[in-house]
């Protein structure tokens, strides 16, 4: 009898190799979709004539199709292979960013930003499933180095649009670019050999309803959806914070997006490498403590210059929160590897779409500042929940003890 996937996979250097390498360069395209619209927002507001409301139901659109995206793609990729829906990610990109790029309304530019959503959905599903199946007991540390890279994308990308348009470059030229770039990586996934997905004993996995039966899935995935709405805040809402707020001009304003990013890159470099000595309980708690006082000071501290700071903390402290998550459930639900990945990923993205829109909605009666003092809030909220997570049991190893998780819902 052959042994598990995850340590055989521990063992294949040089088959762990080619899918790492690929993961990490569909990071760095996921984050450049992901944040190029939070970067472009000042001029996409302009181009439109859109108020806060609209704003936010534009940044938070994307977040629709990365939870129907997720949901499906996680138990999917259990069946047929995980490098299949990376694959449907980048070839979709292609399609989204195209047409985000052709768009001629603001109606229209809502459903296809849609679109984007769902790449980024198949693209986290397909990835964080693969390298939690490849790395086993060691896919926290693989992760964070991979969503490094998710870094590395979104903190060029701003750097990019800044540049782009003081040289007078329209906003939808970036998305042609996206484009290109999905097919090309596209083409590189496309020759991937990975293993398959865990076959279950009685051939098949949980139902979801089960599985969010389990308190290790159900507040690990509560965690995620507070950590995405807070995320999505950074990424959505700073550019037009230190634009409209703190009066700066757009180009420099967009740069807060960069600056963000580059503190996520710092901080998953570091807590991938000491991850395994901190455990994940101090990664999470530690870290969303730390975001909540981040926020705080990049809401209150006087002047153009020191709320950076608080911005900058907020990155380092969120850092390895996501990727410590998603890693953490994988393991602990280790013959359900894609279902649960798909399930944490969709509750992120359900709070992606909930806590930028709340924003939007309520700045514009108190003002973006204001409404942006949520994100104090919810970040503590995440640190409990995933102290709870934390103590709930590990999954039943397969499905044939479906019935334990069936008497505790």
């Amino acid at each position: 009898m052959s042994a598990s996937p995850q340590r055989e996979c521990t063992s294949l250097t040089e088959g762990q190799r080619p899918p790492f390498l690929i993961a990490c360069l569909s990071m760095v395209l996921n984050g450049a979709i992901v944040v190029v619209l939070g970067a472009l927002l000042p001029v996409v507001v302009q181009d439109f004539s859109l108020g806060t409301a609209q704003a936010g139901m534009l940044v938070s659109s994307p977040a629709i199709g990365y939870v129907v995206a997720t949901l499906l793609a996680g138990t999917l990729a259990d069946r047929w292979g995980y490098r299949e829906v990376w694959l449907a990610g980048t070839g979709l990109g292609a399609i989204a960013c195209l047409a985000t790029a052709l768009v001629p309304s603001y109606g229209g530019l809502l459903l296809v930003v849609i679109g984007l959503g769902l790449v980024g959905g198949l693209l986290d599903s397909g990835i964080d499933a693969s390298i939690s199946l490849l790395f086993g007991p060691r896919s926290g540390s693989a992760l964070n180095q991979v969503h490094l890279f998710f870094g590395v994308g979104a903190t060029a990308t701003p750097f990019l649009v800044s540049l782009g348009l003081s040289q007078g470059m329209p906003w939808r030229g970036f998305y042609l670019l996206l484009a290109a770039l999905c097919l090309a990586v596209g083409l590189v996934v496309r020759g991937l050999h990975l293993p398959r997905p865990t076959t279950h004993p009685l051939g098949t996995s949980l139902p979801l309803g089960k599985l969010l039966a389990s308190p290790l899935v159900a507040y690990s995935a509560l965690a995620l959806l507070v950590y995405g709405g807070v995320e999505g805040c950074a990424f959505s809402w700073s550019a037009l914070y230190f634009n409209q707020v703190r009066a700066l001009a757009p180009e420099l304003a967009s740069l807060s997006v960069s600056a963000f990013s580059i503190m996520f890159i710092i901080g998953r470099l570091v807590i991938s490498q000491i991850v395994g000595r901190l455990g994940a309980k101090r990664v999470v708690l530690g870290g969303s403590l730390l975001g909540a006082a981040g926020w705080a000071l990049l809401l209150l501290l006087p002047g153009k210059t020191l709320p950076w700071g608080g911005l900058v903390l907020v990155g380092l402290a969120f850092a390895g929160i996501f990727p410590t998550i998603v890693a953490e459930a994988a393991r602990r639900a280790a013959s359900h590897t894609g279902a649960v990945t798909g399930l944490v990923l969709t509750s992120n993205g359900v709070g992606k779409i909930i806590l930028p829109a709340l924003v939007g909605w309520m700045a514009e009666g108190m003002g973006l500042a204001w409404a942006m003092g949520l994100a104090v809030i919810f970040s503590l909220v995440m640190a409990l929940l995933y102290r709870l997570a934390w103590r709930s049991k590990a999954l039943p190893q397969d499905a044939a003890c479906a019935g334990i998780l069936s008497d505790r819902a």
